[in-house]
């Protein structure tokens, strides 16, 4: 996935001139068109990947939402939301749990 970026960089910005990368850009349809399927070439590994992914995303948001706001009195959440401490490293540790699956995706196949 990384690949495709760094030659992109290479080739069409580190290798060129500013004012090339301007002629470049005013050639709309076709700078347009190039980015179009640069983009693709980044995002079919992890489209091809994508059903696991987004299963243990969803799963790790779904068990977040059940287990502490669902199964917890509105009370208990006030209670935890006036702990801004604990409330924000809850939610830090959370976060990084919906994007363990997208990281171990991308460094496992890039």
């Amino acid at each position: 996935m990384l690949l495709p970026i760094l030659q992109h960089l290479y080739v069409a910005h580190l290798e060129r001139s500013p004012g090339e990368q301007v002629q470049d850009a005013l050639a709309l349809d076709k700078y347009i068109k190039m980015h179009t399927v640069w983009v693709e070439s980044i995002l079919k590994p992890a489209v091809a990947g994508g059903g696991t992914v987004l299963d243990d995303t969803l799963s790790t948001l779904l068990n977040h939402v059940n287990k502490a706001h669902l199964e917890e009195s509105l009370g208990q959440q006030v209670t935890d939301l006036l702990n801004p401490d604990s409330y924000v490293k809850m939610h830090t540790v959370w976060a990084g749990q919906m994007l363990t699956p997208t990281t171990d995706f991308l460094t496992d196949n890039c």
